[in-house]
């Protein structure tokens, strides 16, 4: 059971942003502040038989509903049985109106995916999928049937709404594993992209034979995000810790987008409008941006000091965005996009909550890194996880050493991989409090 503490501290540990861009209007946009005060939300969803009902899920375990359109909010459902399940995807089948959230733990590598038939009433945990760290999720367009999962230990598929569950990634496979996202081809299920913390991934069988698809991106590329466009299918966005990149091969060839600064190209999501192809958001570690042309030329159009999680476009009105965004950046006190007033602000700053939801999240991100280290052994393994002063060469024992001693000081694995808030090599953004 949550204690009453912990539950005040989810409550304030939610935040969703509003904002209506005008075409033609260049400079950041202002933002409205919806919902439960706070911080972390990890999904949106609209339902898509009803746009007026949105869901929201947290990094504690935590689903939100509103039935306005975001002017209020109501929680549903606590999944999982303590307050350690992040709930990073919420897809909604547009037939049936069924839900599914999948989740993960921030304190052990398990995790589960949900499904609610009744409009999130009730909640069961797909025993298929029990135990694993499911960190994707996807549903296909031309079959809402058809689920696709990406877990820790590889990629899995239903055909029958999640009854049941068949592996389609080779097991114990080195590189197809630690699955941050995917993507289904709109006119297909069987074609599945599948970005690791290493590279991306495809398959155009159903899971028989898969490939590598990093032709134009930098190597040990973590993928946050893949989108396949729902007009032209053989373009494909795929958003990584080296940049945002572009394929108008199905993904034989990419090339790195421009117009993003470097310490913004932490991008967690993309997201396509809905009715014109050309325009792509990108959520990234330093506020919105939005691409008109088919990502030959971006803009913020957020204030820089917003972390983005998910973004939603409104059906109805695409001009009409919802972000999910963390606590850590909020503007300054008195601004639009403030999230409350000065007493509100110095309130997210508080030593306990500084060391709460984001001290889980990364120490989950650094204890699977460095697993995932020791299942790979070798030098460049060795030194992503060790501390600067220890990027020396290193093999075998010492090796282990210094994963030993990294754990010892509380240094996150693989800089460019802690995304849950590490700071980046290139000058990119610790958490608030955080040196």
């Amino acid at each position: 059971m949550v204690s009453l503490r912990a539950e005040r501290m989810v409550r304030r540990a939610l935040v969703v942003f509003v904002v209506v861009l005008v075409a033609g209007m260049a400079a950041a946009q202002p933002w409205t502040p919806l919902g439960p005060d706070g911080g972390d939300v990890r999904a949106l969803a609209y339902d898509p038989q009803d746009p007026q009902r949105i869901f929201l899920g947290t990094s504690a375990g935590q689903l939100f509903l509103s039935s306005d359109a975001g002017a209020s909010w109501a929680r549903v459902a606590h999944l999982g049985e303590g307050d350690d399940y992040v709930l990073d995807h919420i897809l909604i089948n547009p037939q049936d109106g069924t839900l599914y959230v999948s989740a993960w733990s921030v304190e052990q590598p398990t995790g589960d995916i949900f499904r609610s038939r009744d409009g999130g009433r009730t909640w069961q945990a797909l025993a298929a999928m029990h135990g694993r760290s499911v960190r994707s999720l996807a549903m296909a367009q031309s079959d809402p049937r058809v689920l696709v999962a990406g877990a820790l230990d590889g990629v899995f598929r239903s055909n029958d709404a999640g009854n049941t569950w068949q592996r389609i990634s080779p097991e114990g496979h080195a590189e197809i594993k630690n699955i941050e996202s995917l993507a289904l081809d709109p006119r297909s299920p069987d074609i599945v992209y599948a970005g690791t913390w290493h590279l991306p991934w495809k398959t155009s069988d159903g899971g028989l034979t898969w490939r590598s698809i990093k032709q134009g991106v930098i190597d040990d590329s973590d993928v946050f995000s893949i989108i396949v466009d729902h007009s032209r299918p053989s373009v494909v966005y795929v958003s990584a810790c080296s940049g945002i990149y572009k394929s108008e091969s199905a993904g034989e060839l990419f090339r790195k987008v421009q117009g993003i600064p470097y310490s913004a190209r932490r991008t967690r999501v993309l997201h396509q409008d809905p009715r014109n192809p050309n325009i792509v958001y990108a959520g990234t570690t330093e506020g919105l941006w939005k691409t008109a042309d088919a990502g030959q030329t971006w803009r913020r159009v957020s204030s820089a000091n917003l972390i983005v999680n998910d973004v939603l476009v409104d059906p109805r009105s695409p001009s009409r965005l919802l972000v999910a965004t963390e606590p850590r950046l909020c503007a300054p006190a008195g601004s639009v996009a403030g999230g409350g007033p000065r007493g509100q602000q110095r309130a997210l700053r508080r030593p306990d909550q500084r060391q709460g939801i984001w001290r889980r999240l990364r120490l989950a991100r650094r204890r699977a890194l460095v697993a995932a280290a020791h299942q790979r052994p070798g030098p460049a393994r060795c030194l992503r996880a060790a501390p600067v002063a220890d990027r020396r060469a290193a093999g075998g024992d010492q090796c282990r050493r210094l994963h030993e001693r990294a754990r010892e000081r509380g240094v996150a694995a693989a800089q460019h991989r802690a995304d849950a808030g590490d700071q980046d090599a290139a000058g990119g953004i610790a958490p608030w409090g955080v040196a």
